[in-house]
């Protein structure tokens, strides 16, 4: 083996992966991970969205009563909520770049790890058809 192959073997195994072909079991393990995991990306998704248009809704409403109101009277509390709506629609908003990115990463692994299958299976073949010298 040369050293780049020991360095992808012990990747791998560090990963918990072993270099022989992976079975319908595991991989079928790993497309449950992956839709279980692109779906609470997907959850996360429609309440960063219904977290802003909520924000921008209560937004619009404090300007509304604003103009209604100059002298501002009870502002504290709106404030408080507007602001809280922030901090709200930005959580959800960095939950879901997370889970997205936690998705894509899982789905590159496990691409890398078919296709790791893959070349294991070809170089035995390539090793049972080539003569020994």
């Amino acid at each position: 083996m040369t050293h780049d192959e020991d360095m992808r073997s012990e990747l791998l195994k560090a990963d918990g992966i072993s270099r022989d072909a992976v079975s319908d079991a595991d991989r079928a393990a790993l497309n449950r991970i992956l839709e279980r995991d692109a779906a609470r990306a997907q959850r996360m998704r429609w309440l960063a969205i219904v977290a802003w248009a909520v924000f921008v809704g209560v937004w619009l409403a404090l300007g509304i009563a604003r103009s209604a109101d100059p002298k501002g009277a009870g502002t504290d509390y709106k404030l408080l909520i507007f602001y809280a709506l922030a901090w709200i629609a930005v959580a959800f908003t960095v939950s879901y770049v997370v889970r997205r990115h936690n998705v894509w990463k899982t789905d590159l692994r496990t691409h890398v790890i078919g296709i790791e299958a893959r070349l294991a299976a070809l170089e035995e073949a390539v090793r049972k058809i080539t003569p020994s010298r």
